[in-house]
């Protein structure tokens, strides 16, 4: 890295370094210290030693067709005006010239109104060294993580709605000219504020009638920026008076009981929807939903209630369960936990349950007597009804929900007739001897006078069945004694609704 004049006895050349990136569009140079003028040469070097002039100078630009040389400076010192070749200094470079991908020095993202709300123009900024020319350029927006369509290298983006309560993103990869692509970049938004007026529930609409087995469906228009995790309370009332908590469900949940979410399956004319599954449980039962609207952002709006809605039996399900009341008995088929095929025998006096001949239980109706819907297990077809006699549980289920609720209100109904303070309601005390003696099942002599003895006296008593709604202050405190005589349970209460709805116009 140095030479001398060996007749001045002094160094003519000494700390050569040479300097820069070496890639393409890059400008190399070279530093040194000389006691004389020096001429600066540029050249590449092949891998076989070949060179190409490239430059004179302290500097030099390197080209696209230098890829894979090295670069070589060689300075010649001048003494008096004689270019001495002899006491040339030459540096070859360790690295090959290469392409470079460009690099992004800073990113940013600006609001033109600096106020980060829907309707906000928000625009994508960068300062990046390309090595060269500029080639194509990638942007991505991005809605917290999730692509925005049609935004692609966009240098703007107008903020919307759905953006409410969410971060704006967007990726920036640059490329250059020779199609090389520099790592990318990330600018991040603020949480996106709403402009529009606070969370509300407007239009919202009950069914006016439901039965057992369909789901209450409640349809209602959100207002106020992008809906959120709205929050749903599901409530039950015996008299449309007292109300009691049964679930709380926030929008897009999913459950064997019920579900909520945007509106595309609810109706065109609303853009969200809640609901809940009606089960025999529910027999006469009022429900309303408390709507809490919430937006993407968190902020809560007032809440409102529906309407609320009583839940009936329909025509089919009347015929069919008078059918099997009037013929004063039924045999029903389910499945047991074991999967043991199980038969169920309803008589006026007792509740008989058979599997593979052998007799599970056998037991007179009375208090004892408990049943309900059990669990759902939809992706095997399972919907169990559970049968609760003193300290035996049956756990039994069916492969249809409609099933399940048809031989729940079965088993209630015969319970109900074997109770004297809901039978002395439907019918006077000879057609209770009746009943009780079996007179209407299939095999006894005058079942067909019998059966139609029984429809008519329920007609004659119907005006004794009807129930003022709300529920009147003596029906509030038979139905307390009912539940009552259940342990505090509604089981008194569901048995005189199943019997009563399966003859009656009208809900009690």
């Amino acid at each position: 890295d140095e030479t001398d004049d060996s007749e001045a006895g002094m160094i003519l050349i000494q700390d050569v370094r040479m300097k820069g990136e070496m890639v393409v569009n890059a400008t190399m140079s070279v530093t040194y210290d000389a006691a004389v003028p020096c001429k600066v040469r540029w050249y590449s070097v092949a891998n076989d030693g070949g060179e190409d002039f490239i430059a004179e100078g302290d500097s030099c630009r390197l080209e696209h067709a230098h890829i894979g040389y090295n670069v070589k400076v060689a300075l010649t010192p001048i003494v008096n005006g004689i270019q001495r070749q002899d006491k040339e200094i030459v540096q070859v470079s360790q690295e090959k010239i290469s392409v470079a991908p460009p690099k992004v020095r800073t990113v940013e993202m600006t609001c033109d109104d600096n106020q980060w709300q829907d309707g906000s123009i928000l625009r994508a900024k960068h300062d990046t060294n390309y090595y060269g020319v500029e080639g194509g350029v990638t942007i991505e927006w991005y809605r917290n993580d999730e692509r925005i369509p049609g935004s692609k290298n966009q240098m703007r983006y107008k903020v919307v709605p759905q953006d409410v309560g969410r971060v704006i993103k967007f990726c920036f990869t640059p490329e250059n000219e020779m199609g090389v692509r520099g790592d990318p970049a990330w600018a991040t938004s603020p949480v996106i504020k709403s402009a529009a007026m606070e969370p509300r529930i407007l239009n919202m609409r009950s069914p006016s009638e439901v039965y057992i087995g369909q789901a209450i469906m409640i349809k209602y228009n959100y207002a106020g920026g992008t809906e959120g995790s709205t929050t749903y309370t599901w409530e039950r009332s015996w008299n449309g008076t007292n109300w009691t908590e049964l679930r709380e469900t926030t929008r897009g949940d999913r459950t064997d009981i019920g579900s909520s979410g945007s509106s595309v399956s609810a109706s065109p004319d609303f853009n969200s929807w809640t609901s809940h599954l009606t089960t025999a449980d529910d027999i006469h039962a009022y429900f309303r939903c408390t709507i809490t609207p919430t937006r993407l952002d968190g902020t809560v709006g007032e809440t409102v209630s529906s309407a609320p809605v009583v839940v009936k039996l329909d025509a089919d399900q009347k015929k069919a369960l008078s059918s099997v009341v009037l013929n004063g008995g039924h045999v029903f088929k389910a499945t047991g936990r074991n999967e043991s095929q199980v038969g169920i025998t309803l008589t006026p006096q007792h509740l008989e349950i058979v599997t593979a001949g052998k007799a599970l239980l056998k037991e007179k109706w009375t208090s004892n007597i408990e049943m309900r819907v059990g669990q759902t297990i939809r992706s095997q077809n399972l919907y169990e009804f559970v049968i609760h006699v003193n300290e035996i549980e049956l756990i039994l289920s069916v492969d249809r929900p409609e099933f399940r609720n048809f031989y729940l209100h079965a088993l209630r109904a015969f319970r109900a007739l074997a109770m004297p303070a809901i039978a002395s309601e439907i019918m006077d005390a000879k057609m209770q001897k009746k009943w009780n003696s079996g007179e209407m099942r299939e095999g006894k002599k005058g079942k067909q006078k019998s059966r139609t003895a029984f429809a008519s006296c329920i007609a004659r008593q119907e005006h004794r069945r009807i129930t003022p709604d709300p529920l009147s202050p003596d029906m509030v405190e038979k139905q307390k004694k009912l539940m009552q005589d259940y342990g505090g349970s509604t089981e008194g209460w569901l048995c005189r609704e199943s019997l009563f709805s399966i003859f009656s116009e009208r809900s009690t």
